[in-house]
């Protein structure tokens, strides 16, 4: 981009449409950009470097309310793993987040038992969390659910 960097666009965008739901595409795989670009706003980050299909992922993320944060960004010192949580872990997050047990999930998202429980250890990893709590409270730490608004 010749005429401004992609946190002055991110800004401009920002500034003009608040609600914007802004995915960085990138090049750059630096956890410190990835931060800043975060930080100013944007709702996911990830690189060119990512196949098609993980790009979509990503965009149907951030366009379901949740973050696209390309795996293996290169991570700083104390800094955990970047995340990406697909469209179905953000599913079922959001179901357990409402305090729903496997069974309902399953029932709910019309999927086996044993498939929501592969969902649930997935984000469990991704998130680094030891159990369900920890994954929803981590999900919060991280932007990745918002307080409900009754």
């Amino acid at each position: 981009m010749p005429d401004m960097g992609g946190l002055e666009t991110l800004r401009r965008i920002l500034e003009a449409q608040p609600d914007a739901r802004v995915l960085i595409l990138t090049s750059s795989v630096s956890a410190a950009d990835a931060d800043k670009a975060l930080a100013a706003g944007a709702a996911g980050y990830v690189t060119k470097s990512l196949e098609h299909d993980a790009i979509l992922v990503a965009i149907r993320a951030v366009h379901g309310g949740g973050r696209g944060i390309r795996e293996g960004v290169v991570a700083g010192p104390g800094r955990n793993q970047a995340y990406l949580l697909s469209p179905r872990e953000m599913e079922v997050l959001q179901l357990l987040r409402a305090g729903s047990s496997t069974r309902q999930i399953a029932r709910t998202l019309g999927i086996t038992s044993r498939t929501v429980g592969f969902h649930v250890a997935m984000i469990l990893e991704k998130l680094g969390a030891a159990d369900r709590v920890g994954a929803i409270a981590k999900a919060f730490d991280l932007g990745l659910l918002k307080p409900l608004h009754l």
